[in-house]
């Protein structure tokens, strides 16, 4: 009767831990591979030169990666913040916010709303209130840009 117990656990045991083992190694490989990828990414400098442009494809506005704040939306313009030293500017575009997202992918430069894409170097800090969470930048405290649901989980990730 005990080597009947003990032969099946080696005959339905052994392959099933020997694939859980293998799975989990394999997923642990996986993890290791995004975070070294991470890690190997490229920091993007801050004095890189961004250049915007308009439907028409005219350059409009160029200014140093670390100096934008961030962009919104309004119908088919967009604003662009930027800081000029301790000041806080703004520059109207004839373009849209997705558009200018596929422009901006490369420069790390994330949508956090319909309304909104931010640069992450230039955030302070993020707030939940009620509403949501709400992000704040380090020249410009008084500035509060949303962060709406469905774009919260990833800002998150980034941000941590």
């Amino acid at each position: 009767w005990f080597a009947n117990i003990l032969e099946s656990v080696f005959l339905v045991g052994l392959p099933y831990f020997t694939t859980l083992i293998y799975l989990s190694s394999n997923e642990k490989n996986k993890t290791v591979t995004q975070l070294q990828d991470q890690l190997n990414k490229e920091k993007i400098d801050p004095d890189t030169l961004i250049s915007f442009k308009e439907n028409s494809n005219k350059t409009k506005l160029s200014l140093r990666l670390g100096d934008l704040l961030y962009v919104e939306s309004s119908d088919n313009y967009v604003l662009i913040f930027y800081s000029n030293g301790s000041k806080l500017e703004k520059r109207v575009l004839r373009n849209s916010i997705k558009q200018l997202e596929q422009e901006l992918t490369p420069y790390d430069i994330i949508r956090c709303h319909r309304s909104y894409m931010v640069n992450p170097i230039n955030i302070s800090r993020k707030e939940k209130t009620t509403k949501g969470l709400n992000l704040f930048f380090r020249k410009f405290e008084e500035i509060v840009v949303p962060v709406s649901k469905s774009y919260a989980t990833e800002l998150e990730k980034i941000l941590t």
